[in-house]
Protein backbone atom coordinates (compact mmCIF):
# COMPACT_ATOMS: atom_id res chain seq x y z
CA UNK A 1 0.00 0.00 0.00
CA UNK A 2 1.30 3.47 -0.92
CA UNK A 3 2.22 5.74 1.91
CA UNK A 4 -0.03 8.77 2.28
CA UNK A 5 0.75 12.42 3.01
CA UNK A 6 -1.77 15.13 3.91
CA UNK A 7 -0.90 18.72 3.01
CA UNK A 8 -2.71 21.62 4.74
CA UNK A 9 -2.39 25.09 3.16
CA UNK A 10 -4.43 28.11 2.18
CA UNK A 11 -4.57 30.08 -1.07
CA UNK A 12 -6.67 33.06 -2.16
CA UNK A 13 -6.28 36.46 -3.82
CA UNK A 14 -5.62 37.94 -0.36
CA UNK A 15 -3.28 35.19 0.90
CA UNK A 16 -1.55 34.61 -2.43
CA UNK A 17 -0.43 31.37 -4.01
CA UNK A 18 3.00 30.91 -2.47
CA UNK A 19 1.96 28.41 0.21
CA UNK A 20 0.15 26.35 -2.40
CA UNK A 21 3.06 26.45 -4.84
CA UNK A 22 5.60 25.12 -2.41
CA UNK A 23 3.23 22.48 -1.00
CA UNK A 24 2.44 21.20 -4.48
CA UNK A 25 6.16 21.06 -5.30
CA UNK A 26 6.69 18.95 -2.19
CA UNK A 27 3.66 16.80 -3.05
CA UNK A 28 5.12 16.08 -6.50
CA UNK A 29 8.43 15.07 -4.91
CA UNK A 30 6.69 12.83 -2.37
CA UNK A 31 4.61 11.17 -5.06
CA UNK A 32 7.75 10.39 -7.07
CA UNK A 33 8.88 8.48 -3.97
CA UNK A 34 5.76 6.38 -3.70
CA UNK A 35 3.46 8.58 -1.61
CA UNK A 36 -0.16 9.28 -2.34
CA UNK A 37 -1.01 12.89 -1.44
CA UNK A 38 -4.29 14.37 -0.23
CA UNK A 39 -5.06 18.01 0.45
CA UNK A 40 -6.85 20.03 3.12
CA UNK A 41 -7.30 23.65 2.05
CA UNK A 42 -9.52 26.66 2.60
CA UNK A 43 -12.66 26.87 0.47
CA UNK A 44 -11.23 29.49 -1.89
CA UNK A 45 -8.21 27.32 -2.69
CA UNK A 46 -10.24 24.34 -3.94
CA UNK A 47 -10.80 25.98 -7.32
CA UNK A 48 -7.10 26.75 -7.66
CA UNK A 49 -6.18 23.07 -7.79
CA UNK A 50 -6.21 20.96 -10.94
CA UNK A 51 -8.95 18.37 -11.31
CA UNK A 52 -6.90 15.29 -10.27
CA UNK A 53 -5.88 17.01 -7.04
CA UNK A 54 -9.35 18.43 -6.44
CA UNK A 55 -10.67 14.88 -6.29
CA UNK A 56 -8.36 14.29 -3.31
CA UNK A 57 -9.14 17.54 -1.51
CA UNK A 58 -11.20 18.40 1.55
CA UNK A 59 -12.00 21.81 3.03
CA UNK A 60 -10.39 22.71 6.35
CA UNK A 61 -10.70 26.25 7.68
CA UNK A 62 -8.62 27.87 10.40
CA UNK A 63 -7.80 25.77 13.44
CA UNK A 64 -10.12 22.90 12.54
CA UNK A 65 -7.72 19.97 12.83
CA UNK A 66 -10.59 17.47 12.81
CA UNK A 67 -11.28 18.43 9.18
CA UNK A 68 -7.75 17.30 8.33
CA UNK A 69 -8.36 13.70 9.44
CA UNK A 70 -8.37 10.86 6.89
CA UNK A 71 -11.66 10.50 5.07
CA UNK A 72 -13.14 7.26 3.68
CA UNK A 73 -11.83 8.11 0.21
CA UNK A 74 -8.24 8.55 1.48
CA UNK A 75 -5.94 5.55 1.21
CA UNK A 76 -5.44 4.01 4.66
CA UNK A 77 -6.65 5.18 8.03
CA UNK A 78 -3.51 7.02 9.07
CA UNK A 79 -1.22 9.48 7.31
CA UNK A 80 2.48 8.74 7.10
CA UNK A 81 3.11 12.50 7.08
CA UNK A 82 1.07 15.64 7.68
CA UNK A 83 2.50 18.80 6.12
CA UNK A 84 1.24 22.13 7.47
CA UNK A 85 1.95 25.42 5.70
CA UNK A 86 -0.25 28.03 7.31
CA UNK A 87 0.53 31.01 9.52
CA UNK A 88 -1.39 31.49 12.74
CA UNK A 89 -1.57 27.87 13.83
CA UNK A 90 -0.36 26.94 17.30
CA UNK A 91 1.38 23.80 18.54
CA UNK A 92 -2.00 22.60 19.81
CA UNK A 93 -3.16 22.27 16.21
CA UNK A 94 -0.14 20.15 15.32
CA UNK A 95 -0.57 18.05 18.45
CA UNK A 96 -4.15 17.32 17.40
CA UNK A 97 -2.85 15.86 14.13
CA UNK A 98 -0.75 13.20 15.86
CA UNK A 99 -3.57 10.64 16.40
CA UNK A 100 -3.82 10.21 12.64
CA UNK A 101 -0.32 11.09 11.37
CA UNK A 102 3.01 9.39 11.99
CA UNK A 103 4.99 12.60 11.71
CA UNK A 104 4.28 16.31 11.37
CA UNK A 105 6.11 18.65 9.01
CA UNK A 106 5.80 22.44 9.25
CA UNK A 107 6.73 24.72 6.36
CA UNK A 108 7.51 28.08 7.92
CA UNK A 109 8.99 31.52 7.29
CA UNK A 110 8.57 33.34 10.57
CA UNK A 111 9.99 31.26 13.48
CA UNK A 112 7.61 33.16 15.76
CA UNK A 113 5.63 30.43 17.52
CA UNK A 114 5.75 27.03 19.21
CA UNK A 115 5.48 24.11 16.78
CA UNK A 116 4.94 20.54 17.92
CA UNK A 117 6.52 19.00 14.81
CA UNK A 118 9.06 16.42 13.74
CA UNK A 119 10.49 18.49 10.87
CA UNK A 120 10.44 22.23 10.27
CA UNK A 121 11.36 23.64 6.85
CA UNK A 122 12.35 27.29 6.43
CA UNK A 123 13.99 27.85 3.04
CA UNK A 124 14.64 31.57 3.39
CA UNK A 125 18.19 32.67 2.59
CA UNK A 126 19.93 33.33 5.87
CA UNK A 127 17.56 31.18 7.95
CA UNK A 128 19.47 29.25 10.62
CA UNK A 129 18.55 26.31 12.89
CA UNK A 130 18.94 28.43 16.05
CA UNK A 131 15.82 30.39 15.05
CA UNK A 132 13.83 27.40 16.30
CA UNK A 133 15.51 27.07 19.69
CA UNK A 134 12.72 26.53 22.23
CA UNK A 135 10.15 26.58 19.42
CA UNK A 136 10.30 22.96 18.21
CA UNK A 137 11.09 19.74 20.08
CA UNK A 138 14.79 19.07 20.57
CA UNK A 139 14.63 15.97 18.37
CA UNK A 140 12.98 17.80 15.46
CA UNK A 141 14.95 18.22 12.24
CA UNK A 142 15.51 21.89 11.43
CA UNK A 143 15.88 22.22 7.65
CA UNK A 144 16.82 25.84 7.14
CA UNK A 145 18.10 27.78 4.14
CA UNK A 146 17.65 27.53 0.35
CA UNK A 147 18.96 23.94 0.22
CA UNK A 148 15.35 23.15 1.12
CA UNK A 149 13.62 25.57 -1.26
CA UNK A 150 10.46 23.81 -2.40
CA UNK A 151 10.56 24.43 -6.14
CA UNK A 152 8.91 22.46 -8.91
CA UNK A 153 11.09 19.91 -10.68
CA UNK A 154 11.24 21.97 -13.90
CA UNK A 155 13.48 24.52 -12.18
CA UNK A 156 15.90 21.77 -11.15
CA UNK A 157 15.83 20.32 -14.65
CA UNK A 158 16.29 23.60 -16.56
CA UNK A 159 19.14 25.27 -14.71
CA UNK A 160 21.21 25.47 -17.90
CA UNK A 161 18.64 27.54 -19.84
CA UNK A 162 19.95 30.95 -18.77
CA UNK A 163 23.72 30.40 -18.57
CA UNK A 164 24.75 31.45 -22.06
CA UNK A 165 22.78 34.72 -22.15
CA UNK A 166 23.96 36.43 -18.95
CA UNK A 167 27.04 38.17 -20.36
CA UNK A 168 25.76 40.06 -23.38
CA UNK A 169 22.59 42.12 -23.75
CA UNK A 170 21.96 43.19 -27.34
CA UNK A 171 20.21 46.54 -27.23
CA UNK A 172 17.91 47.39 -24.35
CA UNK A 173 17.35 44.62 -21.78
CA UNK A 174 14.13 42.67 -21.62
CA UNK A 175 12.66 42.85 -18.12
CA UNK A 176 10.47 40.39 -16.24
CA UNK A 177 8.26 41.92 -13.53
CA UNK A 178 6.91 39.34 -11.06
CA UNK A 179 5.82 40.62 -7.65
CA UNK A 180 3.68 37.69 -6.54
CA UNK A 181 1.04 35.60 -8.25
CA UNK A 182 -1.88 37.51 -6.74
CA UNK A 183 -0.02 40.61 -5.51
CA UNK A 184 -2.71 41.72 -3.01
CA UNK A 185 -0.86 44.98 -2.28
CA UNK A 186 -0.75 45.90 -6.01
CA UNK A 187 3.00 46.42 -5.97
CA UNK A 188 2.96 45.51 -9.67
CA UNK A 189 1.21 48.73 -10.70
CA UNK A 190 3.68 50.91 -8.81
CA UNK A 191 6.74 49.11 -10.15
CA UNK A 192 5.40 49.01 -13.70
CA UNK A 193 4.75 52.76 -13.62
CA UNK A 194 8.30 53.38 -12.45
CA UNK A 195 9.80 51.08 -15.06
CA UNK A 196 7.83 52.65 -17.90
CA UNK A 197 8.85 56.13 -16.74
CA UNK A 198 12.38 55.32 -17.85
CA UNK A 199 13.75 54.59 -21.31
CA UNK A 200 16.45 52.06 -20.45
CA UNK A 201 14.49 48.82 -20.93
CA UNK A 202 13.09 47.03 -23.94
CA UNK A 203 10.21 44.61 -23.64
CA UNK A 204 8.61 44.49 -20.19
CA UNK A 205 6.73 41.30 -19.30
CA UNK A 206 4.40 41.37 -16.29
CA UNK A 207 3.36 38.08 -14.69
CA UNK A 208 0.23 37.60 -12.55
CA UNK A 209 -2.16 34.81 -11.72
CA UNK A 210 -5.53 34.98 -13.41
CA UNK A 211 -7.94 36.51 -10.94
CA UNK A 212 -5.28 38.52 -9.09
CA UNK A 213 -6.88 41.24 -7.01
CA UNK A 214 -5.62 44.16 -9.13
CA UNK A 215 -5.29 42.44 -12.50
CA UNK A 216 -7.70 44.86 -14.23
CA UNK A 217 -5.62 47.87 -13.13
CA UNK A 218 -2.41 46.24 -14.33
CA UNK A 219 -4.09 45.26 -17.59
CA UNK A 220 -5.11 48.88 -18.18
CA UNK A 221 -1.55 50.09 -17.54
CA UNK A 222 -0.19 47.53 -19.98
CA UNK A 223 -2.68 48.56 -22.65
CA UNK A 224 -1.65 52.20 -22.15
CA UNK A 225 2.04 51.38 -22.55
CA UNK A 226 1.81 51.47 -26.37
CA UNK A 227 3.40 48.08 -26.78
CA UNK A 228 6.24 48.53 -24.30
CA UNK A 229 4.72 46.04 -21.83
CA UNK A 230 2.71 42.85 -21.98
CA UNK A 231 0.78 40.92 -19.32
CA UNK A 232 0.94 37.13 -19.02
CA UNK A 233 -1.49 35.38 -16.70
CA UNK A 234 -1.20 31.84 -15.31
CA UNK A 235 2.16 31.14 -16.95
CA UNK A 236 2.68 27.39 -17.23
CA UNK A 237 6.39 27.37 -18.13
CA UNK A 238 8.21 29.86 -15.90
CA UNK A 239 11.75 28.46 -16.52
CA UNK A 240 11.51 29.16 -20.26
CA UNK A 241 9.97 32.58 -19.63
CA UNK A 242 12.77 33.48 -17.20
CA UNK A 243 15.41 32.28 -19.66
CA UNK A 244 13.97 34.55 -22.37
CA UNK A 245 14.56 37.70 -20.28
CA UNK A 246 17.73 39.56 -19.40
CA UNK A 247 16.73 40.93 -15.99
CA UNK A 248 13.95 40.59 -13.44
CA UNK A 249 12.30 42.68 -10.76
CA UNK A 250 10.43 40.79 -8.08
CA UNK A 251 9.64 40.38 -4.42
CA UNK A 252 11.81 38.31 -2.05
CA UNK A 253 9.54 35.26 -1.99
CA UNK A 254 9.36 31.81 -3.59
CA UNK A 255 9.59 33.24 -7.11
CA UNK A 256 12.90 34.89 -6.16
CA UNK A 257 14.28 31.47 -5.26
CA UNK A 258 13.09 30.18 -8.66
CA UNK A 259 14.88 32.98 -10.51
CA UNK A 260 18.03 32.48 -8.45
CA UNK A 261 18.03 28.77 -9.30
CA UNK A 262 17.96 29.60 -13.01
CA UNK A 263 20.64 32.30 -12.72
CA UNK A 264 18.42 35.21 -13.81
CA UNK A 265 19.96 38.48 -12.49
CA UNK A 266 17.32 40.13 -10.36
CA UNK A 267 16.39 43.24 -8.42
CA UNK A 268 14.33 42.59 -5.29
CA UNK A 269 11.81 45.01 -3.80
CA UNK A 270 10.19 44.29 -0.43
CA UNK A 271 6.42 44.51 -0.68
CA UNK A 272 5.58 43.18 2.82
CA UNK A 273 7.13 43.48 6.27
CA UNK A 274 7.84 39.76 6.56
CA UNK A 275 10.05 39.85 3.44
CA UNK A 276 12.85 41.85 5.03
CA UNK A 277 14.78 38.89 6.43
CA UNK A 278 14.56 37.08 3.09
CA UNK A 279 15.86 40.15 1.24
CA UNK A 280 18.70 40.44 3.76
CA UNK A 281 19.60 36.80 3.10
CA UNK A 282 19.71 37.36 -0.66
CA UNK A 283 21.84 40.47 -0.18
CA UNK A 284 24.26 38.70 2.16
CA UNK A 285 24.68 35.91 -0.41
CA UNK A 286 25.25 38.43 -3.20
CA UNK A 287 22.44 36.76 -5.13
CA UNK A 288 20.26 39.81 -5.86
CA UNK A 289 20.32 43.60 -5.84
CA UNK A 290 17.97 44.35 -2.94
CA UNK A 291 16.90 47.98 -3.10
CA UNK A 292 14.50 48.23 -0.14
CA UNK A 293 10.84 48.68 0.70
CA UNK A 294 8.53 49.69 -2.14
CA UNK A 295 6.98 52.64 -0.32
CA UNK A 296 10.44 54.07 0.33
CA UNK A 297 11.62 53.89 -3.28
CA UNK A 298 11.53 56.64 -5.87
CA UNK A 299 11.11 56.10 -9.58
CA UNK A 300 14.72 57.19 -10.05
CA UNK A 301 16.02 54.51 -7.68
CA UNK A 302 14.22 51.77 -9.62
CA UNK A 303 15.33 53.10 -13.01
CA UNK A 304 18.95 53.43 -11.84
CA UNK A 305 18.97 49.89 -10.46
CA UNK A 306 17.86 48.57 -13.85
CA UNK A 307 20.44 50.71 -15.66
CA UNK A 308 23.29 49.57 -13.41
CA UNK A 309 22.42 45.91 -13.89
CA UNK A 310 21.93 46.31 -17.64
CA UNK A 311 25.28 48.04 -18.11
CA UNK A 312 27.45 45.72 -16.00
CA UNK A 313 28.06 42.21 -17.35
CA UNK A 314 30.30 41.59 -14.34
CA UNK A 315 27.46 42.39 -11.92
CA UNK A 316 25.06 40.17 -13.84
CA UNK A 317 27.55 37.29 -13.80
CA UNK A 318 28.13 37.67 -10.06
CA UNK A 319 24.40 37.73 -9.28
CA UNK A 320 23.72 34.78 -11.58
CA UNK A 321 26.49 32.61 -10.14
CA UNK A 322 25.63 33.52 -6.55
CA UNK A 323 21.97 32.73 -7.22
CA UNK A 324 22.77 29.31 -8.65
CA UNK A 325 25.13 28.63 -5.74
CA UNK A 326 22.36 29.62 -3.34
CA UNK A 327 19.54 27.51 -4.85
CA UNK A 328 20.25 24.20 -6.57
CA UNK A 329 16.62 23.31 -7.30
CA UNK A 330 16.72 20.01 -5.39
CA UNK A 331 15.10 21.31 -2.21
CA UNK A 332 11.78 19.53 -2.70
CA UNK A 333 13.61 16.28 -3.49
CA UNK A 334 15.77 16.73 -0.39
CA UNK A 335 12.85 17.33 1.97
CA UNK A 336 10.80 14.51 0.43
CA UNK A 337 13.76 12.13 0.66
CA UNK A 338 14.24 12.92 4.35
CA UNK A 339 10.52 12.40 5.01
CA UNK A 340 10.48 9.13 3.06
CA UNK A 341 13.78 7.63 4.26
CA UNK A 342 13.89 8.93 7.85
CA UNK A 343 17.66 8.23 8.07
CA UNK A 344 18.99 7.55 11.57
CA UNK A 345 22.24 6.25 13.03
CA UNK A 346 22.46 3.06 15.08
CA UNK A 347 21.47 4.98 18.21
CA UNK A 348 18.28 6.21 16.53
CA UNK A 349 19.42 9.83 16.17
CA UNK A 350 17.93 11.56 13.15
CA UNK A 351 20.18 12.64 10.31
CA UNK A 352 19.63 15.54 7.94
CA UNK A 353 21.23 16.31 4.59
CA UNK A 354 22.12 19.34 2.52
CA UNK A 355 23.98 20.08 -0.69
CA UNK A 356 27.78 20.04 -0.84
CA UNK A 357 29.07 23.62 -0.85
CA UNK A 358 32.29 25.34 -1.82
CA UNK A 359 33.07 26.06 1.82
CA UNK A 360 33.05 22.30 2.52
CA UNK A 361 36.37 21.98 0.64
CA UNK A 362 38.60 21.84 3.73
CA UNK A 363 36.40 19.33 5.54
CA UNK A 364 36.11 17.10 2.50
CA UNK A 365 39.87 17.21 1.90
CA UNK A 366 40.59 16.29 5.53
CA UNK A 367 38.35 13.23 5.24
CA UNK A 368 39.86 12.29 1.90
CA UNK A 369 43.38 12.55 3.32
CA UNK A 370 42.69 10.28 6.29
CA UNK A 371 44.73 7.03 6.07
CA UNK A 372 41.62 4.85 6.38
CA UNK A 373 40.12 6.63 3.36
CA UNK A 374 43.27 6.62 1.21
CA UNK A 375 43.87 2.93 1.88
CA UNK A 376 41.12 1.89 -0.50
CA UNK A 377 41.06 4.92 -2.80
CA UNK A 378 41.45 4.21 -6.51
CA UNK A 379 44.00 6.99 -6.75
CA UNK A 380 46.34 6.66 -3.75
CA UNK A 381 47.91 10.08 -4.37
CA UNK A 382 46.74 12.66 -1.85
CA UNK A 383 45.40 15.74 -3.66
CA UNK A 384 46.83 19.13 -2.82
CA UNK A 385 44.44 21.78 -1.47
CA UNK A 386 44.67 23.58 -4.82
CA UNK A 387 43.87 20.42 -6.80
CA UNK A 388 40.99 19.61 -4.50
CA UNK A 389 39.55 23.12 -4.68
CA UNK A 390 39.75 23.13 -8.48
CA UNK A 391 38.04 19.72 -8.63
CA UNK A 392 35.25 20.86 -6.30
CA UNK A 393 34.69 24.10 -8.24
CA UNK A 394 34.41 22.18 -11.52
CA UNK A 395 31.99 19.76 -9.93
CA UNK A 396 29.70 22.40 -8.49
CA UNK A 397 29.83 24.59 -11.60
CA UNK A 398 28.87 21.68 -13.85
CA UNK A 399 25.87 20.82 -11.65
CA UNK A 400 25.45 17.41 -13.28
CA UNK A 401 26.24 15.29 -10.23
CA UNK A 402 24.51 14.89 -6.89
CA UNK A 403 26.70 15.76 -3.90
CA UNK A 404 25.18 15.67 -0.42
CA UNK A 405 26.51 16.32 3.07
CA UNK A 406 24.79 14.18 5.72
CA UNK A 407 24.72 15.74 9.18
CA UNK A 408 23.82 14.78 12.75
CA UNK A 409 22.78 17.60 15.08
CA UNK A 410 24.09 20.01 12.45
CA UNK A 411 27.58 18.45 12.32
CA UNK A 412 28.65 16.85 9.00
CA UNK A 413 29.22 13.11 9.38
CA UNK A 414 29.31 11.86 5.77
CA UNK A 415 29.46 12.94 2.14
CA UNK A 416 27.61 10.83 -0.42
CA UNK A 417 27.80 11.43 -4.15
CA UNK A 418 26.16 10.14 -7.31
CA UNK A 419 28.12 10.76 -10.53
CA UNK A 420 26.54 10.22 -13.97
CA UNK A 421 27.71 7.13 -15.86
CA UNK A 422 26.24 5.66 -19.08
CA UNK A 423 23.83 3.34 -17.28
CA UNK A 424 22.86 5.52 -14.31
CA UNK A 425 24.96 6.97 -11.49
CA UNK A 426 28.01 5.73 -9.62
CA UNK A 427 27.89 6.17 -5.85
CA UNK A 428 30.74 7.37 -3.66
CA UNK A 429 30.60 7.48 0.12
CA UNK A 430 32.98 8.99 2.66
CA UNK A 431 32.15 8.81 6.37
CA UNK A 432 33.80 11.06 8.95
CA UNK A 433 36.60 8.94 10.45
CA UNK A 434 35.47 9.62 14.02
CA UNK A 435 31.93 8.38 13.33
CA UNK A 436 32.65 5.08 11.59
CA UNK A 437 30.85 2.07 12.95
CA UNK A 438 27.83 4.14 14.04
CA UNK A 439 25.55 3.30 11.13
CA UNK A 440 26.20 6.61 9.37
CA UNK A 441 27.20 5.06 6.04
CA UNK A 442 24.13 2.85 5.78
CA UNK A 443 21.85 5.78 6.67
CA UNK A 444 23.56 8.03 4.09
CA UNK A 445 22.97 5.39 1.40
CA UNK A 446 19.36 5.02 2.51
CA UNK A 447 18.92 8.78 2.10
CA UNK A 448 20.65 8.83 -1.31
CA UNK A 449 18.45 5.99 -2.49
CA UNK A 450 15.38 8.06 -1.65
CA UNK A 451 16.87 11.25 -3.09
CA UNK A 452 17.56 9.56 -6.43
CA UNK A 453 13.97 8.24 -6.55
CA UNK A 454 14.64 4.90 -8.17
CA UNK A 455 17.35 5.92 -10.64
CA UNK A 456 19.88 3.12 -11.26
CA UNK A 457 22.88 3.32 -8.91
CA UNK A 458 26.17 1.44 -9.01
CA UNK A 459 28.74 1.08 -6.24
CA UNK A 460 32.34 0.13 -7.11
CA UNK A 461 34.15 -1.18 -4.01
CA UNK A 462 37.71 -2.36 -3.40
CA UNK A 463 37.72 -6.16 -2.85
CA UNK A 464 39.56 -5.81 0.48
CA UNK A 465 37.27 -3.11 1.87
CA UNK A 466 35.12 -5.45 3.96
CA UNK A 467 33.39 -2.65 5.89
CA UNK A 468 32.34 -0.82 2.72
CA UNK A 469 31.16 -4.03 1.08
CA UNK A 470 29.02 -4.81 4.12
CA UNK A 471 27.58 -1.29 4.18
CA UNK A 472 26.57 -1.31 0.52
CA UNK A 473 25.15 -4.83 0.74
CA UNK A 474 23.08 -3.85 3.78
CA UNK A 475 21.66 -1.00 1.69
CA UNK A 476 20.53 -3.44 -1.00
CA UNK A 477 23.40 -3.08 -3.47
CA UNK A 478 24.02 -6.27 -5.38
CA UNK A 479 20.46 -7.49 -4.86
CA UNK A 480 18.78 -5.89 -7.91
CA UNK A 481 19.53 -4.52 -11.36
CA UNK A 482 18.88 -0.97 -10.12
CA UNK A 483 21.36 -1.23 -7.25
CA UNK A 484 24.52 -2.81 -8.64
CA UNK A 485 27.61 -3.72 -6.63
CA UNK A 486 30.80 -4.06 -8.63
CA UNK A 487 34.13 -5.19 -7.23
CA UNK A 488 36.90 -2.79 -8.19
CA UNK A 489 39.51 -3.96 -10.70
CA UNK A 490 42.92 -2.47 -11.61
CA UNK A 491 41.33 -0.95 -14.73
CA UNK A 492 39.02 1.26 -12.67
CA UNK A 493 40.02 4.91 -12.42
CA UNK A 494 38.49 7.80 -10.57
CA UNK A 495 38.33 11.31 -11.87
Amino acid sequence: MARTAMLRFDASPAVGGGHMARCLALADALESRGFSCVYRVNAEAVGWLDEPRRARTGVAEGQDAAACAPSPRDAGVRFDAAVVDRYGLCDGFEQSLRPFSSRIVAIDDLADRLMNVDIVVNSAPGAQPHLYDNRVPDAALRLTGPDYALLRAEFRDNKSLKLESVDAIPGKPSLLVSLGATDPADATSAVLAAVLAGTNVGTVTVVLARGAAHASKVRAAVQASQGRARLLENVADMPTLCASHDLAIGAPATSALERACLGLPQILIETAVNQHAVAAGFAAAGAANCIGRLEQLTTAVIINAIRDLAQSADLRRRLARAGRDLVDGRGADRVAALIAAEPTDKAGRRLSARRLRRDDAALMLAWQRHPATRRFARNPAIPTPQEHRAWLDRRLDADVAVSEVVARDGTPVAIVRADPIPDGHEVSLVVAPETRGQGIGAAALQYLDSLMAGRPLTAVVHPDNAASLATFRSAGYGASLSRLLRIETPADTRT
